[in-house]
């Protein structure tokens, strides 16, 4: 078990070292040999868990949309149908969560950069597919029943993705994040039935709070 979890550390710690140094140098500057530097392993240690910078940035980024679903997938496990279908919303939240001080740039980086194209398409549809596996039962219950659960979780999990892209395409700018998730909030609570409101809005103050 603790060989395991030093494994799994060592791991992680070389995935945000490499989306750290991604934000910060770029793309085309990113090398493998600085990788090394900035996680702090041997060059041995990171090829043995991958060999280009390619599959090593597609790594972290997997890594990125796992850690933006869990949480949501973890408390929409049992109780109330609209409070677990708030839960599952939260990813449109992009300004929490680990490497919440990143996203922006590796937002930017992503739409931005021929090379990360693959990774791009990838995460989009990684975020989409995991998002509506979790909303998929939720919409499956009776108290939020709607005709067609997995066409309507896939396209509420298509939406608030792109929804997330907009909020981190205007780093910063708490109004405009408030209004986008506003509207998201309002077409999700009209795609399921529920009354206007029913699920919670942030408003541009605690928004504003929390990127401070």
């Amino acid at each position: 078990m603790g060989r395991h979890t030093g494994y799994s550390a060592k791991r992680q710690a070389i995935l945000d070292a490499a989306l750290r140094l991604l934000g910060d140098v770029g793309y085309d500057a990113l090398t493998m040999d600085g990788v090394v530097r900035a996680a702090g392993v041997s060059k041995g240690t990171l090829y043995h868990y991958w060999t280009s910078k390619e599959s090593l940035l597609q790594a972290a980024f997997d890594a990125v949309v796992d850690a933006a679903v869990v949480p949501p997938a973890e408390q929409t496990a049992e109780g109330d149908p609209r409070h677990r279908l708030d839960a599952a919303l939260a990813l449109v939240r992009p300004w929490r969560g680990p490497l919440a001080a990143e996203a922006p740039r590796l937002a930017a980086l992503l739409k931005s950069t021929d090379g990360l194209a693959a990774v791009q398409a990838r995460v989009h549809a990684r975020l989409v597919d995991a998002l509506a596996a979790v909303l998929e039962p939720i919409l499956a219950e009776d108290d939020v029943a709607v005709p067609d659960p997995a066409a309507t979780a896939a396209l509420l999990a298509s939406l608030a993705v792109s929804a997330r892209a907009q909020v981190m395409a205007r780093p910063g700018d708490a109004a405009a994040a408030a209004r986008i998730l506003g509207a998201f909030l309002l077409v999700a609570e009209r795609a399921v039935g529920l009354p206007d409101g029913t699920l919670p809005r942030e408003d541009e103050r605690e928004i504003a709070e929390v990127w401070r």
